[in-house]
C-alpha cells in the first residue's frame, strides 16, 4: 500500500487550520492566557505553508521549498515562545527567529539547492532541533499541571524523533526532484507528527477547558473581594457539613461574625482601607482555621464561620481566640494603621438536628446581644444573659436601633 504525501500535507494543512482557530476562540473566552494566543498564530501562520509544499515540482524550488521552509520555522518560533509563556517565562522574539535565517543562509549553499533530498535533510534537522527545544521548556518550565506538563515534553520529544527520521530519509537515498513522489516512509514521517500533534491539541484542550470551567466555578462561588466563600456556596457546604456531623453524632459550630463599627472605617480613612481591613480580616481568620472548615462572606461586614467542634465551650473557646487576634491586630495603609474589633455569636447544633437557617437564627441573635452589650465580644446562643435580652429585643429596639 503507497501512502499519499500529497494527501497526508492537505491534512496538515487542514488540521493546522482547525487546531489554531480552536486554540484562537480557546484564548478568546479570557484574552489572558498569551501563551495560548501565541499557539494559536503559530498554527495559523503554519497552515500558509501547506498549500506552497503541495505546489513542488511545478513551481521554482524557492516557492515550494524556501519560502514554506522559512514559513514553517516561523511558526516554530511562535510555538517556541508560546511554550515559554504558558511556562511562565520571559519570551525572546530574536532567538525564535533564529532558525529562519539559518535556514535561509542555509538553501544558499549550491550543494543543498540542486538536490531535494539535501533540502530535505537540512530542513528535518533544523525542525529537530527547534522541536526538541519546544520539549526542553516543557520539561524544564512550571505549570499549574504537571501532567499537562510532562505530557506536552513527551509528545514534543516523539515529534522531534520524526522529524530526524525524514532528515535520514533525505540523506541515505538518491532522492526524487519531488517529495510527492516519496516512499511510504516519507508519508510516514509526515503523519506522525500530525497525530501526535493532534493528541496534543486535544489534550490541551481538555486540560484549558478543565481550567476554564474551575475558574468560572471560582467566580460563581467566591467573593470576588475576600476570595472566601460567598452566600450562595455557604448554604449548601453548610448544610453537607451539618449532616455530615449529626450522622456520626458530632456537634457544628456557626459563628457568626459582625466588624465593629465598620463604617467609621470607610469614612475615616476611605473604601480602599475599607476593603484592605475585609481582605486582612478574611486572611486573619481563614489561617486559624482547618481544611473542613468553612468561611464566608455574608454581605459587607458580616462573615460566618461553620466549624467542626466537640462542644459548645470549645466553639465559644475558639471563638473568644479569633477575637483576640483581630483585636490584637493592626492593618497598615500608606503608612497608617488601621485596628478594629469584632463582635461574634455562637450557635452549636450538637444534638438533635438543627438546619443551617436555624442556626443562623440562633447565632443572629447572640450576635444582637453581642452588639448590645458592648460589642468586641462573644456571646452564646445558650447563655442565659442571651435570653434574657433576646424577650426584651422590641423595647431594645424601641429605644434606637442597633449601632453597625
Amino acid at each position: 500500500m503507497q501512502l499519499d504525501v500529497f494527501t497526508i500535507l492537505v491534512f496538515n494543512a487542514v488540521f493546522c487550520l482547525i487546531a489554531g482557530f480552536c486554540l484562537l476562540l480557546m484564548w478568546w473566552q479570557t484574552r489572558s492566557e498569551t501563551g495560548v494566543l501565541l499557539w494559536a498564530i503559530s498554527f495559523l501562520v503554519r497552515f500558509s505553508a501547506f498549500p506552497l509544499l503541495v505546489l513542488n515540482g511545478s513551481v521554482p524550488v524557492g516557492l515550494s521549498v524556501v519560502l514554506p521552509g522559512a514559513i514553517l520555522f516561523g511558526a516554530l518560533g511562535v510555538s517556541w515562545m508560546g511554550t515559554r509563556a504558558l511556562m511562565g517565562r520571559p519570551v525572546r522574539g530574536l532567538i525564535a527567529i533564529a532558525p529562519v535565517g539559518i535556514w535561509l543562509a542555509l538553501c544558499q549553499v549550491p550543494s543543498i539547492q540542486e538536490q531535494t533530498g539535501m533540502h530535505l535533510f537540512v530542513h528535518s534537522v533544523l525542525m529537530t532541533l527547534c522541536t526538541l527545544a519546544i520539549a526542553i521548556e516543557f520539561w524544564s518550565g512550571s505549570a499549574a499541571d504537571d501532567k499537562f506538563k510532562r505530557g506536552s515534553a513527551l509528545l514534543f520529544t516523539l515529534v522531534s524523533v520524526f522529524h530526524g527520521l525524514r532528515g535520514v530519509i533525505g540523506l541515505s537515498e538518491a532522492f526524487p526532484g519531488n517529495i510527492l513522489e516519496g516512499n511510504n516512509a516519507l508519508a510516514l514521517s509526515f503523519f506522525a507528527p500530525l497525530f501526535l500533534f493532534l493528541v496534543g491539541a486535544l489534550m490541551w484542550l481538555a486540560i484549558y477547558w478543565r481550567g476554564y470551567v474551575a475558574e468560572l466555578k471560582n467566580l460563581a462561588e467566591r467573593d470576588p473581594l475576600t476570595n472566601v466563600f460567598n452566600r450562595r456556596s455557604l448554604i449548601g457546604l453548610a448544610e453537607k457539613l451539618i449532616k455530615s456531623r449529626h450522622a456520626k453524632g458530632n456537634a457544628t459550630a456557626l459563628l457568626l461574625f459582625d466588624l465593629d463599627h465598620f463604617k467609621v472605617v470607610n469614612d475615616t480613612h476611605g473604601h480602599a482601607a475599607g476593603d484592605l481591613v475585609l481582605r486582612r480580616f478574611c486572611d486573619l481568620i481563614t489561617s486559624e482555621l482547618g481544611s473542613s472548615d468553612i468561611f464566608a462572606r455574608l454581605g459587607g461586614e458580616e462573615f460566618v464561620a461553620m466549624l467542626a467542634v466537640n462542644s459548645s465551650d470549645d466553639a465559644c473557646s475558639f471563638a473568644e481566640k479569633l477575637r483576640k487576634i483581630v483585636s490584637a491586630s493592626t492593618f497598615e495603609l500608606s503608612g497608617r494603621s488601621i485596628s478594629v474589633t469584632v463582635s461574634v455569636g455562637v450557635a452549636v447544633a450538637d444534638g438533635d438536628y438543627c438546619s443551617f437557617a436555624s442556626l443562623m437564627k440562633n447565632a443572629d441573635g447572640a450576635l444582637y446581644v453581642a452588639k448590645r452589650t458592648g460589642r468586641n465580644r462573644v456571646e452564646s446562643c445558650r447563655s442565659p444573659s442571651v435570653d434574657n435580652l433576646l424577650n426584651c429585643k422590641e423595647e431594645l429596639f424601641a429605644g434606637g436601633s442597633v449601632a453597625a
